[in-house]
């Protein structure tokens, strides 16, 4: 049977669905995914973009040929344009199941056989809870119901909500609605799970510190000198970029204790029977900076093929110790605040991994810890294996 669409499409930006028909998949929940902050539904479909810190930070870049020249590079400084400053960039591809990268969550829960949905939130803050992208997640839950999961071939199944940063926090909220908890008239799925990946439940001490952290990189950058391609104030201003959408008026509704975790507790206990698990990162490295130096080969002349003398010059990178990252914990620390959040073992760069466990109240069935970033939850394969296994557990 042929399923209307059309009025989920309309209410929602950049709607994304697959729903497997063959009877083999039949007893499988359906997965709504829910994108964090400044992200959209490719989040989970093509997760390699600028957004998304794509670095490779396990790998460094590899040694530039910069062509021949009729004398060694004295005084001279190589010439690279500034991406090759930092760590390689991963590319996407569409290998995947619809056009999806084939490193994706998406890839990974639909060759497993689970109806996914995924849409794009609506900008906005959280509070107040009626008009933002929480209202949005309840609303586009509601049709889901009524348009899908009313329908006789998927009658009967159950919902469940994974969330990344962000989009577990809305998940979270959505549970605690009063008229969601009621569950009058089927009204609203069979939500029988919530994951969060690197959601910060018990707030975050990043969210804190967007003010000190641009101010602090703005008198940087008055300072330093100029770099070969302005490296240094573009570097500067890339991170004054991310810390600011991540932070900002959305960042100060995560800080602890803010008026939306007071809301959502004085809400809570959320809807009965949910299973809730969360996962967290522990490895903050988002990406590394390198300098470049020329090779000692790049000095000795050789006989080129007109049989002239010319220097080949040959640059290899060399990470910035101590600015390639942050040394663990010290913007914080100087701040005064629990450094978890950036260091090794403790965060994933921007959540720290106790802070995305939830709290006690809600009795969770378990808390997973990944070594990867903030970035790289979006397309880990164990991460994904891990997860995937667990929601075969709600057929």
């Amino acid at each position: 049977m042929a399923l209307n669409l059309a009025h989920l499409k309309t209410q929602v930006r950049g709607f994304a669905w697959s729903l497997p028909q063959d009877a083999e998949h039949q007893d499988k929940p359906f997965v709504v995914l829910l994108h964090g902050l400044g992200g959209d539904r490719d989040d989970w479909i093509d997760p390699f973009q600028d957004r998304n810190w794509p670095y490779d930070h396990r790998r460094g870049p590899t040694e530039l040929d910069l062509g021949e020249h009729s004398r060694p590079p004295f005084l001279q400084l190589p010439g690279i344009p500034f991406q090759q400053f930092l760590s390689p960039k991963l590319k996407g591809n569409e290998r995947g199941a619809g056009g999806s990268d084939d490193r994706s969550w998406w890839h990974a829960l639909v060759t497993a056989g689970f109806p996914v949905f995924a849409y794009s939130q609506r900008s906005g803050l959280l509070l107040p809870l009626d008009r933002g992208p929480v209202d949005e997640c309840k609303r586009f839950l509601e049709l889901l119901q009524r348009d899908v999961l009313s329908q006789p071939d998927y009658q009967q199944r159950q919902v469940v909500i994974v969330g990344h940063s962000r989009g577990g926090l809305i998940g979270r909220a959505v549970l605690s609605e009063p008229d969601v908890k009621a569950g009058t008239a089927d009204r609203f799925p069979d939500i029988k799970g919530l994951i969060t990946i690197a959601s910060p439940h018990q707030g975050s001490n990043m969210a804190l510190v967007d003010d000190v952290l641009i101010g602090a990189l703005d008198k940087i950058q008055s300072l330093i000198p100029d770099l070969p391609h302005d490296v240094g104030a573009q570097l500067i201003e890339t991170l004054k970029t991310k810390i600011d959408n991540y932070v900002g008026a959305h960042g100060d509704e995560i800080e602890p204790d803010s008026a939306f975790f007071q809301t959502l507790e004085s809400r809570e206990p959320i809807l009965s029977g949910v299973r809730c698990i969360s996962v967290g990162g522990t490895l903050p490295r988002l990406l590394r900076i390198y300098i470049w130096a020329f090779t000692a080969s790049s000095w000795v002349p050789r006989w080129s093929a007109e049989r002239k003398l010319v220097f080949r010059w040959q640059a290899k990178p060399i990470e910035a110790k101590g600015a390639s990252p942050f040394p663990d914990g010290l913007p914080l620390r100087v701040l005064g605040l629990d450094p978890s959040e950036i260091m090794r073992g403790r965060g994933d760069g921007l959540t720290a991994d106790k802070r995305c466990q939830f709290p006690a109240s809600f009795q969770a069935e378990a808390h997973l810890s990944f070594p990867v970033s903030h970035a790289e939850e979006l397309w880990d394969e164990a991460l994904q294996t891990d997860v995937v296994q667990r929601l075969r557990t709600f057929c």
